[in-house]
């Protein structure tokens, strides 16, 4: 293409950018030890990830002896029982792959969850084990019937 300003012709050069994208497969940087957590309060646990594209996550929760996963974007419904009550769960997956559970409760909250990633070019998983710790309550309860 050539761009004329009376008799002088100056060539046009339309430059182009180029950008390379490379694809990595995911990865968790998740922490080893364990979370605890007072029975009744809220948990969140992290898994902290990368990869691009941006992976999916999801998480395995063992809950009763029954396993469910619970996915980004869709929250998860669980009974449990908290104290004498029977109440519900709820999961929920963030943007940032933490797993909220609304209300912990021992012995159904407490115990492994698995935090898993996926993209086109592959998956990774991480561990972490939930410790569910009696509240105040129990603890005041407890420390009485063993006078």
């Amino acid at each position: 293409m050539a761009v004329s300003f009376g008799r002088s012709v100056f060539p046009f050069f339309k430059k182009k950018n180029f950008c390379v994208i490379s694809s990595v497969s995911p990865s968790i940087e998740l922490e080893s030890q364990p979370i605890y957590v007072l029975s009744t309060n809220p948990a969140f646990l992290p898994c902290s990830h990368s990869g691009f594209p941006a992976p999916s996550v999801y998480w395995t929760v063992t809950h009763s002896n029954e396993p469910t996963n619970v996915t980004q974007g869709n929250s998860t419904n669980l009974t449990t029982r908290v104290g004498a009550e029977i109440t519900l769960q709820v999961l929920k997956v963030s943007e940032d792959g933490t797993l909220s559970i609304s209300e912990v409760d021992y012995p159904d909250s407490q115990g492994h969850y698995q935090c898993t990633v996926v993209n086109r070019l592959g998956i990774a998983k991480g561990d972490i084990e939930l410790t569910v710790v009696a509240g105040m309550a129990d603890f005041h309860f407890a420390l009485y019937m063993c006078k």
